[in-house]
């Protein structure tokens, strides 16, 4: 059985349409900015850095949450990017020891692959700032570490009606994520 009907509904104008703000950052918006990448994978830790890299960052790279807990220690960042499931000292543990013995003030936002319901919570019950879901998206992590290191100064919130085109093109499916990562 195939069923159809047809509407007509008024046609809407470009201020009925909610608009978003739109994150541009620069390349230099982390220049002088330390961050500690903490990540059991290499390719992690790769793109991490590269991302960071391309914003001005300086990284520095830890294989597991010792080797960051010691590197704290002795050297002072900006912030540190810590995965969550690492082998030696994981990012819940290292998070605590910050917090106890280096620093209650450093930022540090947790990545994690495993995104389950209440990891958000349990993140900052161990004393991190934020967490993130890897595979993250570009502009949600520079979105982040804008806010927690202030750089709003680098950082262009813009509001931009984004207008529907007239005859929408059907589409079975999106590679802009894709695109995006690439």
């Amino acid at each position: 059985t195939s069923m159809s009907f047809l509407v007509t509904l008024p046609k809407g104008l470009a201020e009925d349409l909610p608009s978003r703000d739109i994150f541009v950052a620069d390349e230099s918006m982390l220049a002088g900015k330390k961050i500690l990448v903490v990540d059991d994978n290499e390719i992690n830790r790769l793109v991490a850095t590269t991302i960071l890299a391309n914003y001005g960052a300086e990284t520095v790279e830890a294989g597991n949450g010792l080797e960051s807990v010691e590197y704290l220690t002795n050297n002072e960042v900006d912030l540190v990017l810590m995965d969550v499931q690492m082998p030696v000292m994981n990012g819940f543990e290292a998070a605590g020891v910050i917090r106890s013995k280096i620093s209650t003030t450093l930022p540090v936002i947790a990545l994690t692959a495993k995104a389950i319901k209440g990891d958000h919570e349990k993140c900052i019950a161990a004393g991190m700032n934020d967490y993130l879901a890897k595979p993250f998206k570009e502009e949600d992590l520079m979105k982040m570490i804008a806010r927690m290191l202030h750089t709003n100064g680098s950082v262009n919130k813009t509001k931009k009606v984004e207008l529907l085109p007239e005859e929408p093109e059907v589409a079975y499916y999106d590679i802009s994520e894709i695109k995006i990562i690439s």
